[in-house]
């Protein structure tokens, strides 16, 4: 789901009702154009056993008053971690060149290097190849 903090209380209705259902929040579910009392509703929604929260260089900028590797955004992304934790976290954003996957590799690198290596490859891309039932 793509969409500001406002309406996590009702992605939270949703996911409470189509429990079997998997919910993705699209890029840190974009804490920077919320408030505070509402990201805290969507940190909440990690109590949901199949709601996931999305990496994403935007949701990582859209919270950030800095320019890239938007340090300031690294709170933000170690409670989205201790939250729905490493196996609750993808990796994912647009990209159209080699060049823009290596920097998104790099945020990534730099936004979790408080977690252990096999936490990171879980979020780079293990989990998705689970939730998505990627075989190979």
């Amino acid at each position: 789901m793509h969409f500001i903090p406002h309406y996590a209380p009702q992605i939270g209705d949703l996911a409470t009702k189509f429990q079997d259902m998997p919910i993705i929040l699209d890029h840190l579910a974009r804490p920077g154009q919320g408030t505070v009392a509402e990201y805290n509703e969507v940190v909440r929604l990690a109590e949901l056993p199949r709601v996931y929260m999305k990496f994403s260089q935007a949701g990582v900028q859209s919270s950030s008053k800095q320019g890239y590797p938007y340090l300031d955004a690294k709170p933000i992304v170690k409670r989205v971690y201790e939250a729905f934790g490493a196996d609750r976290i993808i990796a994912g954003g647009l990209g159209g060149s080699r060049e823009s996957f290596e920097k998104f590799v790099e945020l990534l690198e730099i936004m979790f290097d408080f977690t252990p290596e096999a936490d990171r490859a879980k979020i780079r891309g293990l989990n998705a190849k689970k939730l998505f039932a990627f075989q190979g």
